[in-house]
């Protein structure tokens, strides 16, 4: 028998985004605008410092308290909008686990692609200075971890999903989170960005139910790859240096190990655990719930 998975997030299905007429126009204008809202917090989170000349010290502060922000006026919007709350960004003890498992988990996988990257013969690393760890954290990690998951999973994933349905909703979105990284990516490097970040990320939001998973893999990922491994950074833990006389497509060149070609196979496993892990918790459920009612 084939075996059907029960997606486990809200997609909203209220107010803009209530069955009707026009509901595919409606949503994909709806997606549009808070899409538009989260990309300005994101630019002025990174860049409101410097447009108010602030000195040393304070740049933190407009960097920490505007991805905050955002968080809340997407609340506050989806309120508005869709006549719902947020469950997606519920805050309880369950968020800060997920916030946890999350971290581990974007830590595990790109720690095991360069690991397996240096075994080949791809990388070279050693140890370095750490330095600048806080920054690294802040304006890379902290930032891209909370905008761009509210961004390419709350907004895009849900509200495509809620069209389109949830496999469709993921794979268009995670193809739109590979586009966004042409600025600095090839267009393979951005075809594995969808992939390994883009599938994953929205798979932990899809199993989940909420977004703190996805955020927590997303900041643990980044700051591993940049201040731990030292990827592209001479003031990591480590220092990690791509082998010029291999091929780029197999090293990830510039970009980083995520780019390379063979992530893809880190990213798969990942992925399949992610599902099997799901599907045994469904399946679990799913019999405690039986055994409930037949003694019932």
């Amino acid at each position: 028998m084939r075996y059907r998975v029960a997606w486990n997030f809200e997609t909203g299905d209220t107010g803009l985004l209530s069955p009707g007429k026009f509901l595919p126009l409606r949503s994909i204008a709806w997606a549009a605008l808070l899409f538009a809202i989260a990309i300005g917090f994101f630019f002025a989170s990174v860049l409101s410092a410097q447009w108010l000349h602030l000195p040393k010290g304070w740049d933190y502060a407009p960097a920490v308290v505007l991805p905050v922000l955002s968080v809340f006026s997407y609340c506050l919007l989806v309120r508005a909008g869709e006549h719902r709350r947020s469950v997606e960004f519920s805050w309880n003890f369950s968020a800060i686990r997920d916030l946890a498992i999350g971290s581990a988990i974007g830590l595990v996988v790109v720690s095991s692609i360069l690991l397996m990257l240096w075994s080949s013969g791809l990388y070279s690393i050693r140890f370095s200075h750490w330095t600048g760890w806080l920054d690294s954290f802040v304006f890379d990690s902290y930032i891209s971890g909370i905008l761009e998951e509210i961004a390419f999973r709350a907004i895009l994933l849900r509200i495509l999903a809620g069209v389109f349905g949830p496999i469709t909703g993921l794979i268009l979105s995670s193809l739109l989170f590979g586009l966004a990284h042409l600025s600095h990516a090839t267009w393979l490097v951005a075809a594995e960005i969808a992939f390994n970040g883009g599938i994953l990320l929205g798979l932990l939001y899809m199993t989940s139910g909420r977004i703190w998973m996805s955020i927590g893999a997303h900041i643990g990922w980044d700051f591993t790859e940049e201040s731990i491994l030292g990827v592209n950074n001479h003031h990591g833990l480590l220092l990690s240096i791509p082998n010029p006389e291999r091929n780029s497509v197999l090293t990830g060149g510039a970009y980083g190990p995520d780019g390379s070609l063979l992530a893809a196979l880190v990213g798969s496993l990942a992925i399949i655990s992610i599902l099997l892990v799901y599907r045994s918790h469904q399946q679990r459920r799913s019999l405690a719930t039986a055994i409930e009612s037949a003694s019932s």
